[in-house]
């Protein structure tokens, strides 16, 4: 879940916090700007709003893509399309609000060369607008997606991804460690003293973080935890994993944690590399989150190949 906060609202939310006045998100790998044609998809909520205040954003919120600055607004009216390098210039319209309740929405932006754009705008999988319009500006690439929350009110967004076409509704599937595969890690906290707390994933599998209570640790630069995690069902396309790891160090000096995974009797290394500190990450958007955008061997994702895979993390440094 993530959170766009308007002016006078509160900063309490599950997930991903985005503050005032915008949050940017660069497009990044596989997509790499500068991009003509981009796809968002996220589905968004409101929270104590009245019938019209919805979250897409409100009238003085805006979802804006880069290059020429397009901003996308869902007022009293409906969706409205504008420039922002002109901000009484009306692009498009359409008369349909987002509900009052959680809704699937999709835009894709089309820069057309020069200063013509296409913006499709899909809700629960209906269009409700396309339409080619000019802009004022002719940088005709995309390059960032900004968030803005509006109105002082709070826009909860979830289930976001950015793509190169139309992907359809997502959701997100939380799969729990269910088992070890291989572990070096050793049992930590007062939870493991409890005498069915055999198995290292039993310290990591709570629904509530327990802080200190129950966790793995070790030492050793090279050891490494590998898990076993619930299964999915093969009724959905799977368009990629994300790994979320919340750790700390308690002792002086460097520490570096990597995500590692093993497939097909295979073991990989993922990219990146993360400095532990002293305390726990406080939100999700301070933990540790890998997204395996394939499978480990690089190919596309299947519920069979996520089923398959094992994954955890190493000390690296």
């Amino acid at each position: 879940c993530i959170k766009a906060v308007g002016s006078g609202g509160n900063h309490d939310c599950f997930g991903k916090l985005l503050p005032v006045p915008n949050t940017s998100q660069t497009i990044d790998s596989p997509y790499t700007a500068p991009l003509s044609t981009v796809v968002v998809g996220f589905h968004v909520r409101e929270c104590n709003v009245g019938d019209y205040w919805v979250s897409l954003p409100g009238d003085n919120g805006v979802l804006r893509f880069g290059g020429p600055d397009i901003s996308i607004y869902n007022g009293e009216s409906g969706i409205t399309i504008r420039d922002t390098n002109n901000l009484n210039s009306l692009l498009a319209s359409c008369y349909r609000k987002i509900s009052k309740k959680l809704t699937w929405v999709e835009i894709k932006i089309m820069m057309n060369g020069g200063s013509s754009v296409t913006a499709i705008i899909r809700l629960n999988g209906i269009t409700v607008l396309d339409e080619t319009f000019i802009v004022s500006s002719e940088e005709s690439y995309i390059n960032e997606i900004r968030w803005r929350g509006g109105g002082g009110d709070n826009q909860y967004y979830d289930n976001i991804y950015i793509a190169d076409d139309f992907v359809g509704e997502v959701c997100s599937i939380l799969c729990r460690p269910s088992g070890d595969w291989a572990t070096e890690w050793e049992l930590g906290g007062t939870g493991s003293e409890d005498s069915s707390a055999a198995y290292n994933y039993m310290m990591l599998d709570e629904e509530t973080q327990d802080d200190d209570e129950s966790y793995v640790t070790s030492f050793t630069i090279g050891e490494r935890d590998l898990y076993d995690f619930d299964d999915i069902e093969d009724e959905f396309d799977v368009v990629a994993v994300a790994l979320v790891t919340v750790a700390r160090k308690y002792e002086a000096g460097y520490r570096a944690l990597k995500h590692v995974s093993y497939y097909l009797s295979n073991e990989y290394e993922l990219d990146n590399e993360y400095a532990v500190g002293a305390d726990y990450p406080a939100t999700v958007q301070e933990a540790f989150m890998e997204v395996m955008s394939t499978a480990p061997d690089c190919t596309d994702w299947t519920a069979a190949k996520w089923n398959d895979t094992k994954v955890g993390f190493k000390i690296s440094g």
